[in-house]
Order: C-alpha cells, then structure tokens, then sequence
C-alpha cells in the first residue's frame, strides 16, 4: 500500500515526538475539536431553536390578538342594532362623518362607495381601540354593520391594518 508522502512524512513527526509532546498534541487536538463541534454544530443549533422559539412566542401573541380581535367583531355583529340617531344621510357620509367625529387617528387609504348601502374601507395604520369603539357607534346610533372585515397586527403595539366593507 502507497501511502501519500505528506501522511509519511506527518507519521514521522509525530513519532519523533516525546510521550508528553505527544500527549499535549492529542489534548489541543481534541480541545480543538470539541471547540469546531461547538462553533459548527452545537452553537448554530442552539441558535435557531432559541430563534423559532421566540418566533412561536410571537405567533401565539399574535393569535391572542385575533381571538380577541374575533370576540369583538361578534360583539358588534351580535349588538342591539337600534337606531338611536339614524340620518337619511347616505352611508358614505355617515361613514366619512363618524369618523371625523370619532377622531379616529387613522391612515385611511381607501374609502370607496361599491353599492348605496355598502362602503369599503382600508386603513393602513388605525388604533385598534379606536377602529373598535367607531364601529360600535356605527352600528349602536346608525345601524350600520361590519359585513366583511380583515384586521392584520402591526409592528406597533395596539396599531393593526384593516380592511372593511360595511353595510346599511
């Protein structure tokens, strides 16, 4: 068998070491190796558990938030829709109307009439507290009902995205 002249010559070198020479080789070489496994392996692995941890911790805040976002909207579907203070306005100033009065401190970035008894809203940033407490209005003092609506959690607390179409 043919050996590779480097491995000869890496024979040779270790053989020409004392036993302690030798022993101190094999110890860094170990320590060595343990320390490649650590960097490599083990660190990384640890790393990216940690990291989808934290990612579910996100995630099942961000489900609380829905689940209450969900409780509220059956809420407001769910509400006694007495008119109290019913107008013969159209819905889309009612809409516009109530939400300047409501001062509700929004990036509205669409407000679109799609039918005479239905509006479509976009917010790109809303309160969420606000978004809530304006739609009750609409629906306790004008009878006007969330029909579809999609609300995405921002990177703010307290702030989410929503998408409406309210109804008459």
């Amino acid at each position: 068998m043919k050996q590779i002249p480097q491995i000869q010559q890496l024979q040779q070198w270790w053989l020409s070491l004392t036993f302690s020479q030798r022993r101190i080789a094999s110890v860094g070489g170990i320590a060595f190796g343990i320390l490649l496994f650590y960097l490599l392996i083990w660190f990384p692995l640890v790393s990216s558990v940690s990291n989808h941890r934290n990612e579910i911790i996100a995630e099942q805040q961000l489900v609380l938030e829905m689940q209450q976002s969900k409780a509220d909207i059956l809420y407001l579907r769910s509400m006694n829709t007495q008119v109290q203070g019913s107008s013969n306005l159209p819905l889309l100033t009612t809409v516009d109307q109530t939400l300047r009065d409501q001062q509700v401190n929004g990036q509205l970035t669409q407000i679109q009439e799609t039918s005479d008894d239905k509006v479509k809203l976009a917010f790109s940033t809303v309160t969420y507290d606000e978004l809530v407490s304006w739609l009750e209005v609409l629906a306790s003092q004008y009878g006007i009902q969330v029909e579809q609506i999609h609300i995405t959690a921002t990177n703010t607390t307290g702030v989410v995205q929503a998408d409406m179409v309210l109804s008459k």
